[in-house]
This record gives C-alpha cells, sequence and structure tokens, in this order.
C-alpha cells in the first residue's frame, strides 16, 4: 500500500465513509494513475478533464459511474492532497431525469398472483406499498411493526441511516395474517430453512 494510498484510506474513514464508497473512490484515483501510468499527484486537471471526457465518449461509460469517479477524485486532490477546491474543478456529469415507471392495479394484482407462497407474497406487499428496498425487507424484524403509531422502523437503510416507513391498515392485516401461518421470530422474513441470520430483538408490538 502506498503513502498516498493509505493517506486517503484514513482520511476517508475518519469522515465515515461506508466501505463500498472507499473502495469506488480508490479505484477512481488508480484506473486514472494507471491510464496516465504517473502517481495521480502529479497529474493536473487538465489531465483528468481529458481522462473524463474519455471515459464518456470512449468507454461510454454511464453517468451515475462517471459521477462516482468524479467524487472520487474530488475527495483524492481536495480532501487528502489538500488542494484548493477554487484551482480543481471538474464539472459533474447531470443524469438524465426519467419518470419513474408505476405499476397499474392490474399490474400489481398479477405480480402478487404469480407469488409461489403467503411468505412471497407477503414480501411483495410489503416492499411495494411501504416503498423498501430489497435489503431494508430482508433486514426486517417483528419488533419493527408498531402498530401504534403504524410505521415500519428500517435500521441502517441506505446511507446506513434509519428511518420510517408508513404502514397502512390493509399491510397490517396482511402482515398479522403471514405472522399467523410462519410465526417467524426474530426476523419477519427468515431463510427457507428458517434460520436466523443473526440475533436481535424477539417480540413486536401486533
Amino acid at each position: 500500500m502506498t503513502t498516498l494510498q493509505q493517506r486517503m484510506i484514513e482520511a476517508m474513514t475518519v469522515r465515515g465513509l461506508v466501505p463500498s464508497t472507499q473502495q469506488a473512490y480508490l479505484r477512481a484515483v488508480r484506473d486514472l494513475a494507471a491510464y496516465y501510468n504517473r502517481r495521480p499527484d502529479t497529474l493536473s486537471t487538465r489531465d483528468m478533464q481529458r481522462y473524463l471526457l474519455m471515459l464518456h465518449e470512449e468507454r461510454s461509460l454511464t453517468y451515475s459511474t462517471c459521477n462516482t469517479i468524479v467524487h472520487g477524485l474530488r475527495f483524492f486532490y481536495v480532501t487528502t492532497l489538500g488542494r484548493s477546491a477554487m484551482h480543481f474543478t471538474i464539472p459533474l456529469a447531470k443524469e438524465p431525469s426519467k419518470l419513474p415507471i408505476i405499476l397499474s392495479r392490474h399490474d400489481v394484482r398479477q405480480l402478487l398472483a404469480a407469488a409461489e407462497s403467503l411468505r412471497d407474497q407477503t414480501i411483495l406487499k410489503v416492499t411495494y406499498n411501504a416503498g423498501l428496498r430489497a435489503s431494508e425487507v430482508v433486514h426486517l424484524q417483528i419488533a419493527h411493526i408498531d402498530s401504534r403509531r403504524m410505521c415500519l422502523r428500517i435500521v441502517q437503510g441506505k446511507g446506513q441511516k434509519d428511518r420510517e416507513a408508513l404502514l397502512s391498515p390493509r399491510l397490517l392485516q396482511d402482515l398479522r395474517a403471514y405472522w399467523r401461518v410462519y410465526r417467524p421470530d426474530p426476523w419477519l422474513f427468515p431463510g427457507r430453512d428458517g434460520s436466523q441470520r443473526e440475533q436481535g430483538d424477539a417480540g413486536a408490538n401486533r
């Protein structure tokens, strides 16, 4: 590990960047250095702007990927090396604006009807009705259901942040029906073999 890499890792760690972000930022700097076959701290702003143009035009990377690379390079040069942000400007690529795909009621009914079991159907209902990500659904526990406040507690969701999602009366009924059949504890949706992913608080405010 080079001294520059170690400095960057330490800077990211003290600022609380998650491991996946750290790896993406390190990769951005390594790829830049490999492209020019030079130490990254010897490259100029012009070098980096030409590099980003190449990523757009020759490698056809997505806007999202290029933006991640830009953030990684900015972190390295501005935060790690302490270069002035006034003299280091790499414009962020703009994410194209797209309308979200909204399922019709017929589409939703077809999706639920395709579920092979009550468990799978309930997973789909929770995901769709509460607007959760797949990673958030699989980490739900019985204790995260709050029927008094009509919400679901999401622990360490996107960005390692806790939040709450709305729990509709209909979804609460579906969850109660699911619980009466499967009796999951503590995980709301354990693996198909019934194993628990880790220890958690048991019980629920059902």
